[in-house]
């Protein structure tokens, strides 16, 4: 929401004074066998672009963005995991609180291409939701190289709760990576509820 305007839409202005502050919106690292990308999906939208149907919230990733991804993706072909991190889930707990349904479906496209993508973490919701095994709070997941990516939305580390379920609860996610194998483990965080 840094990127965003008074009315959570993206902005140029807002855009160009986090790149001065913090740095660039999107990018990516690599540490041992595993590729970090990190994906910006409130870039500006091009003049012209719909607003999404509420209650969606504006969410727009470029093409060129979008180009990036996938060149990255195709260079690291060799790293054992690609962990890849964003805003706005593909998979949310909540439809309207996912990224907009033309990037999402790019995405997806991308992602299928490429079969060391180990995980897809997104936040935006306050809470902790694995899409693969979701009335599971307690233990995270593990991946072993040659499964299927695994999506987790983990949004609850500093922002207010705002109701109170299983699902919401502070909370913080530490990944162990042993050679084809990635452990998650979840560390909840004293919480008493919505708004605490």
């Amino acid at each position: 929401h840094e990127m965003d305007d008074d009315n959570d839409v993206p902005s140029e202005r807002m855009h160009k004074l986090y790149q001065e502050v913090v740095g660039p919106s999107y990018g990516a690292f690599n540490y041992g066998n595993s590729r970090f990308i990190c994906l910006n999906t409130e870039n500006v939208p091009p003049p012209g672009t719909p607003a999404p149907e509420p209650p969606l919230e504006f969410s727009y990733i470029s093409g060129e963005q979008l180009a990036e991804l996938a060149a990255d993706l195709e260079a690291n072909k060799d790293k054992t995991h690609i962990f890849i991190a964003m805003h706005y889930p593909l998979y949310p707990k909540e439809k309207r609180d996912g990224l907009n349904p033309a990037d999402r479906k790019k995405l997806l496209e991308i992602f299928a291409r490429h079969e060391n993508i180990s995980f897809v973490l997104a936040a935006h919701e306050h809470l902790y939701y694995n899409v693969q095994d979701p009335e599971n709070v307690t233990e995270g997941p593990t991946f072993k190289k040659g499964g299927e990516a695994v999506y987790l939305v983990s949004g609850g580390a500093g922002a207010p709760l705002y109701v109170e379920s299983k699902w919401h609860f502070f909370h913080y996610l530490v990944f162990e990576v042993d050679g084809d194998q990635v452990s998650v483990t979840i560390k909840r965080l004293n919480s008493t509820g919505a708004g605490k």
